[in-house]
């Protein structure tokens, strides 16, 4: 007794079980038969800070490749340089506040966070960012806000007066 295989029936299993599958998982798996060595994702531990650190004083932050290497694939090149800048690196001061002049140049620089960064000593592009969307928009909103309603009842004003002077109506 022979067993034939039914290639109706193996085809939409497999495109069941490949749809139940999320596509990057699927090709983890595919890409790296030894799941340790995929990409992680989530939370630095402090073991991994202190290798970053370590890393960087030996190769330096622009070489990144060289340090990637050092994390045997666990973690990417944009991952080790957004952690760096954005949260390990010395020369940025965490705790700072931003004066007017500062102030100033983020407006001045908006949406190119870098470059503001650049001009502000002991910012990263990110503080710049958070600095800006958390603190100068609701500022300008207000101010153009206020603006806006000082302009209204400008017209309301102007309109009135128009009623009592001329006797017509809006």
């Amino acid at each position: 007794m022979s067993h034939q295989i039914n290639d109706n029936v193996i085809i939409p299993g497999v495109l069941s079980l490949f749809m139940m599958v999320s596509y990057s998982t699927f090709f983890s798996v595919i890409l790296s038969s030894d799941m340790s060595l995929a990409v992680r994702k989530g939370r630095w531990t402090k073991d991994e800070d202190l290798l970053l650190e370590s890393l960087v004083h030996e190769h330096g932050i622009t070489n990144l490749s060289k340090i990637e290497k050092g994390f045997k694939g666990k973690r990417n090149t944009k991952q080790i340089r957004d952690r760096w800048i954005n949260h390990l690196d010395p020369s940025v001061n965490k705790k700072r506040k931003f004066n007017e002049e500062e102030m100033k140049i983020i407006e001045e620089n908006k949406f190119k966070w870098s470059d503001a960064a650049k001009k502000i000593p002991g910012a990263s592009p990110l503080m710049v960012k958070n600095f800006y969307y958390n603190n100068l928009k609701k500022k300008i909103k207000t101010k153009t806000t206020s603006v806006s309603n000082d302009r209204l009842l400008t017209l309301a004003i102007v309109a009135t007066a128009n009623v009592f002077t001329t006797g017509s109506e809006f």
